[in-house]
């Protein structure tokens, strides 16, 4: 039998009874948890937790307004984002019981995954146990849901007797450079059971944040994702910016989205070779592809790709699509209209396109230093990947019929590929020149957009 995962969960004490249901629950599921209100004794405090989280293979962090304003929170949660960094914990999982403001929450966490607790906490911690692989448990007698504690006055955390940090866990100063110049992840996915089935997944993919999954038998890979906030961003190209602007990145204009969470990365052989095990038709040269399973999968015409995220939707009760243009966009470029993923100045140290020389595909993950602003990877070059876009002339209108999934007419591909320069890699460029007979090639793949979940 497997060790049983090890998890660290950090909570603030207004939040304590909420915290200690949900340890009860992940420890039913056959976790280990490490709890400071049943592990924390007299002493000396600091040591005690430094020690837990060395011995611990995830942060599980329980938000709040409360935790926001501890004194102990914030430096447990840096101090595993570091350790992650190291390869020496899993990407830390955020379990939202009381919301909290975007701008309230440091901008670090903010790329980690998120299970919202505050209007279900069943499907909450759905999502939970898939986040950390647990199946989820039989269903024991109902127990009335805790008390959501007051936020007002909280101002420490783990103890309400605990002194100030010292040592080794608080050093947030020390933290900040080393985990925005990491290139963070986070883990994404479907609030399903962990597969019971044999593993299709490489040690490599877990590591990004990848997880296998099954319904009804079916195994699915779920992607991590990557979060971009709601609001404004510049779509399109200024010439005066960017002298390799072409006539129908123009004109340069402002656009507003809704919260987005977007594949960090495009999809993968493995996850593709999930969906043509049930039955859909593998795209061409496929014996070569399954040869790279952590690569982008390509010969995929678009009708596939929708396909693929119908099949996906089915099976995870989550809705999946292709993004929209303005979606590819905004998820590549943030919301200043920079030029590339990481500012105006092409590099091609963090792409794979035709100046790299690579002649080929590359595994996904393998430019961490060219990820977009919200932590978006292989953006420019290595696949061009689908819209679900009609192509169309600027300014793009919201809802228009650019966006008629039902419509007829040539759609968008964005992104560049290690076949083309570094113009095509530019986040405004458009290419809309394949012929419906011809809507699949050996560049061509996609990612997914995993639309807000409600309640």
């Amino acid at each position: 039998m497997a060790n049983p995962i090890r998890v660290f969960l950090s909570h603030a004490t207004e939040d304590t009874k909420v915290a200690e249901r949900i340890a009860d629950d992940l420890r039913a599921a056959g976790a280990d948890v490490w709890l400071d209100s049943t592990h924390l004794g007299p002493g000396d405090f600091v040591a005690s937790i430094n020690r837990a989280l060395d011995q611990r293979d995830v942060l599980v962090l329980v938000l709040s307004p409360a935790a926001i304003r501890s004194s102990w929170v914030p430096d447990e949660m840096d101090a595993a984002i570091v350790r992650y960094k190291q390869g020496l914990m899993q990407s830390p999982v955020i379990a939202e019981i009381r919301s909290v403001p975007v701008k309230d929450i440091p901008s670090l966490w903010t790329i980690y995954s998120r299970t919202d607790f505050t209007r279900n906490y069943d499907r909450g911690m759905a999502h939970l146990f898939h986040a950390l692989h647990l199946p989820v448990p039989k269903k024991s007698k109902p127990r009335p849901p805790a008390t959501q504690p007051s936020d007002a006055g909280a101002t420490d955390s783990s103890d309400g007797t605990a002194p100030k940090r010292g040592g080794v866990v608080s050093r947030r100063a020390l933290l900040v450079g080393t985990v925005v110049a990491a290139g963070l992840s986070i883990i994404g996915g479907a609030a399903l059971l962990k597969c019971q089935g044999p593993s299709i997944l490489s040690s490599r993919m877990r590591s990004l944040g990848f997880m296998q999954g099954t319904t009804s038998g079916t195994i699915f890979i779920a992607p991590p994702l990557v979060n971009a906030a709601a609001g404004d961003f510049l779509m399109g190209s200024n010439p005066a910016r960017d002298d390799q602007a072409q006539p129908d990145e123009q004109p340069q204009f402002h656009l507003t989205l809704p919260a987005l969470q977007v594949g960090k990365y495009p999809v993968t052989v493995a996850e593709y070779a999930a969906f043509v095990r049930t039955g859909h038709p593998a795209p061409p040269q496929w014996g070569a592809q399954q040869d790279k399973p952590d690569h982008p999968v390509v010969w995929v015409s678009w009708k596939d790709a929708q396909a693929y995220a119908a099949w996906l939707t089915q099976l995870t009760g989550e809705k999946w699509h292709l993004p929209t243009e303005p979606e590819w966009e905004k998820a590549a470029r943030g919301t200043d209209g920079r030029i590339y993923p990481w500012g105006d100045a092409f590099d091609k140290a963090r792409t794979n396109t035709s100046e790299s020389g690579i002649g080929t595909t590359t595994p996904v993950g393998s430019y961490p230093i060219g990820a977009s602003p919200y932590g978006a990877q292989d953006m420019a070059g290595n696949v061009w990947e689908w819209t679900s876009s009609l192509y169309g002339p600027y300014p793009y209108s919201i809802g228009d019929a650019l966006e008629n999934s039902n419509g007829t007419g040539i759609r968008v591909l964005r992104g560049g590929s290690w076949f083309r320069d570094a113009k095509d890699a530019r986040a405004a460029y458009r290419l809309s020149g394949l012929a419906p007979s011809a809507d699949s090639a050996f560049d061509i793949g996609f990612r997914l957009v995993r639309e807000a979940l409600s309640s």
